[in-house]
């Protein structure tokens, strides 16, 4: 919970600062962890550390518990009632059907900047000293990542590693080039510090998930389908399911 409210204030836009604490209540006969009293004693638990921990952290939050069936859909309607410019979900755990469907479907109904984090609990960004970033080609998370890595530097040296794999059969030309696009989306987005890891291997599934091995928190950009193509590739969905450190996937809107 304390990372859900450091994560909020993280990506939600300096001119906006206002959090909105959303908790879905399925009814009766629903919810496969109990009864009805001890769902609504958890969420009130849940609810209760939110608020304090964001009151504490400066922000002024609101409170909203709805009740629903669907909890995905229910997300989906609060967010576009109030016209949320962020979106931050909380998940234990992930999964491909989780991923391709519910989590797919919710990003592209909402006109929010979507922010996943799946992290055990008691989890604190403060644990996150050395953060990977994987990058591809593309900059459409850039500015998202940007203002993330920033805050959560902000209090804490933190050790950013950017990884790209390239295929081994890569000329000197496009090894040179792809490196060069690194060191200039690490300088605009983090520091002259942070480091650079440019890997040739057939395998960047493999290769991505040894990588995080050694890291304390990875971050997962994703690219807004065009009609017809999936959001989560192959190698996002291995990235996401498979590896083990926390992790946090971005779209922006």
């Amino acid at each position: 919970t304390a990372a859900m409210v450091t994560l909020a204030n993280a990506i939600t836009p300096p001119k906006v600062g206002k959090v909105l604490l959303h908790s879905v209540v399925q009814p009766p006969g629903m919810w496969d962890r109990g009864d009805l009293a001890q769902q609504l004693v958890d969420v009130e638990a849940i609810l209760n550390q939110s608020l304090f921990l964001s009151i504490t952290s400066g922000s002024t939050p609101e409170w909203l518990t709805t009740v629903a069936e669907d909890p995905w859909q229910e997300i989906v309607r609060v967010a576009r009632i109030h016209q949320c410019e962020s979106l931050l979900l909380g998940l234990g755990h992930l999964t491909r059907e989780t991923l391709s469907t519910r989590l797919e479907g919710l990003i592209e109904a909402v006109k929010s900047d979507v922010v996943v984090l799946r992290a055990p609990e008691g989890w604190s960004p403060a644990k996150a000293r050395k953060i990977l970033v994987p990058v591809g080609g593309r900059r459409d998370q850039s500015r998202l990542r940007a203002r993330l890595l920033a805050n959560l530097s902000r209090k804490l040296e933190r050790q950013v590693t950017y990884v790209r794999v390239l295929s081994e059969g890569a000329s000197e030309r496009e090894y040179r080039a792809a490196l060069n696009g690194l060191r200039h989306l690490a300088n605009d987005e983090s520091s002259k510090d942070a480091e650079l890891l440019l890997i040739r291997s057939e395998d960047a599934l493999a290769t991505l998930l040894e990588t995080s091995k050694e890291m304390d928190l990875m971050i997962l950009g994703l690219r807004r389908s065009a009609p017809g193509h999936r959001m989560f590739g192959d190698l996002t969905l291995g990235l996401a399911t498979e590896s083990s450190c926390p992790l946090v996937l971005i779209s922006r809107r």
